[in-house]
Parts: structure tokens; C-alpha cells; sequence
């Protein structure tokens, strides 16, 4: 466990997925220094350098590179011919694949679900068949619909990136055992199976409350329809064209009465869609843009002075993405 942590094994496959042999054979050839990120909302990375002289060179762009059921193609390749030849590796998540598959024109969708959406923009590629066949698209969200306008000369990917934008959501991508790519669009927290202990590991702990930007009453206008009339919410909110969510100033125990009278829990804000030209969605959009307006944002810092966990005489690395 200890040596998978610090040296985690990397396999080179062609672009036919044949193994090429191992990176990380722990001779003076093996690569080091491996980084993996993953950030939401775009591909994973992994990172490395390797000795010149191993399997990677400059014509090994393209490449695969395995870490354990995730595939990364490497995009980038640097050579540093020092007093010792070295070779740092920039890998891209096998998804990135997505990013250079134009889509279609298609119809604009309103008030479709994502699975829906993401059927649409496959169906009109020109690999359908090949993309149904290695990705699968999961979500957590239901009973919630949107809109998607085509627009010509947009990848997958970037329809995937509005997709999420659209329900407010976050896209994770990882890979089975069987090859198959997950997409994962998430609709709210997410839990990653780490957290930070207050006590030995926990240097410092910074977070700000910030309520400048903090409304509690929303007038939402979409588009402009065919008579000319910009899309408001009138006709689907009780004849009222403004939502209002007072629920931080109920949590901190003031009366309704008490909430009317003060000018401070009243803070109005402006919202505009002028994609949206249905009057129930661009309601539904707006309540939920408002109820994260009407909470303050919280920023915050974490200093960690080490990841080991210290028990007898011993340094044990954790296990990593487990509690």
C-alpha cells in the first residue's frame, strides 16, 4: 500500500490499447513525480516526468497512458536535456475525445430532461453507434427540465458543459473495469470520502461569510416571443411578476412582519434569460438562482501540514479517497 501511494503503476498503450510495457518499473528508467487532478467540470490530467532513454520520446504524443481503469492521452511532451535527461508528460482523460466531435444542427429542445438532452446531442454525430457503445450517462437529477438550443459547430463536450450550466449541476467522468467512460452530472454536494480533522494534520482553517451580493426578491424576464413581449413570470405566479425567498432572515428567528419592515431583509435583484422563452421554466429557473442569492457565500482556506497519520512508532500513508 505504501509503495502504490508514493509510486502509483502507469502502463503505455498505442491507440489500439496494446500494451506498450510499464512506466513505473522502479529501475533508474521509471517515472516520477505523478500528479493526478481532477477538477469539476473538465477532463483529469495526470502529470509525470520520466528519464530520457525509457519508453516515452518525442513522437509519443497520442499514446495512452493507464492508471488504474482510466485511460489519459498524452498531449504534451517536454524535454530537458540537462546533466539528467528528462522528459515531463502532460495526459489528458480519454474523454477529451468528446471535445473534437462536432454535433449537428438539431431542433431546440425545451423542457427536456438531461438524459434526454444528452441522447439528442449523440444522435446527431457522426460516431452515434461508437459513442453509445463506450460512454454512459448518469445523473442524479429528476423530475427537472430545461432547455437546449442547438448551435452549429459545438463538440459534445461543450454541449456537456452547457448541459450541466443549464441544471446547475457538475459533470464527473471516470472509467469501469469493463472500459466503459461514466459521465456524471451531479445536482448538488458532493461527497468525495475525505474530510480534514481539527487536531494534528490541521494547521489552519480560514472562511469568510459574504452577504454583498445577498437578495431575498427576484424579477425574472426571459426572451422576447413572436408578439414582440419579453417572457415574464405573470401568468404562473399569481399574477405577481417577482419571487421572494426570505428563509436565511426566518432562520435567524425573525417574524414575517418583522422581515417586511426592515429594508435590509428586502434587497431586489434583476435576473435575464434571453434564451428562455417558456414562462414555467424560466419560474422554476429563477427560484432556484434565488434561493442560492438569498444565502450568504462562504469561502474558505485550508493549510494541512502533512497527510500521515501517525500511530506508535510509524508513518503509515491512508488510504487514499477512503474515511
Amino acid at each position: 500500500l505504501k509503495a502504490e501511494f508514493r509510486k502509483p503503476k502507469l502502463t503505455l498503450y498505442n491507440t489500439n490499447y496494446v500494451a506498450l510495457g510499464v512506466l513505473t518499473n522502479r529501475t533508474h528508467l521509471s517515472a516520477h513525480n505523478i500528479v493526478l487532478t481532477k477538477t469539476v467540470n473538465d477532463t483529469p490530467s495526470i502529470t509525470f516526468d520520466i528519464p530520457m532513454g525509457g519508453l516515452i520520446d518525442g513522437s509519443s504524443t497520442e499514446l495512452l497512458v493507464k492508471y488504474k481503469h482510466d485511460y489519459f492521452v498524452i498531449k504534451e511532451i517536454s524535454m530537458s536535456d540537462g546533466d539528467t535527461g528528462i522528459i515531463s508528460v502532460v495526459a489528458e482523460h480519454i474523454v477529451c475525445e468528446l471535445k473534437g466531435i462536432i454535433v449537428g444542427y438539431f431542433d431546440d429542445l425545451i423542457g427536456e430532461t438531461p438524459q434526454s438532452m444528452w441522447d439528442t446531442v449523440v444522435e446527431n454525430t457522426s460516431m452515434v453507434g461508437t459513442i453509445k457503445n463506450k460512454y454512459i450517462f448518469e445523473t442524479n437529477i429528476v423530475d427537472t427540465y430545461r432547455h437546449l438550443v442547438s448551435d452549429e459547430e459545438k463538440s459534445i463536450f461543450e454541449y456537456l458543459l452547457t448541459i450541466a450550466e443549464r441544471f446547475d449541476s457538475c459533470l464527473l467522468f471516470s472509467t469501469d473495469a469493463d472500459g466503459k467512460i461514466h459521465i456524471n452530472l451531479h445536482h448538488g454536494d458532493i461527497d468525495r470520502n475525505k474530510y480534514v480533522r481539527k487536531g494534528r494534520d490541521l494547521k489552519q482553517l480560514d472562511l469568510t461569510f459574504n452577504t454583498e451580493s445577498l437578495f431575498t426578491k427576484m424579477t425574472p424576464f426571459g426572451g422576447t416571443d413572436e408578439d414582440g413581449v419579453e417572457v415574464n413570470i405573470i401568468d404562473v405566479n399569481d399574477g405577481k411578476s417577482y419571487i421572494t425567498n426570505y428563509d436565511s432572515y426566518l432562520s435567524k428567528g425573525m417574524t414575517q412582519a418583522q422581515i417586511n419592515s426592515s429594508p435590509l431583509c428586502n434587497q431586489e435583484c434583476v435576473f435575464r434569460d434571453e434564451e428562455i422563452l417558456d414562462a414555467e421554466e424560466l419560474l422554476r429557473i429563477a427560484e432556484e438562482e434565488l434561493k442560492r442569492l438569498s444565502e450568504p457565500v462562504v469561502d474558505g482556506n485550508v493549510s494541512i501540514i502533512d497527510l500521515n497519520v501517525f500511530e506508535g512508532s510509524l508513518y503509515l500513508s491512508p488510504i487514499l479517497c477512503e474515511k
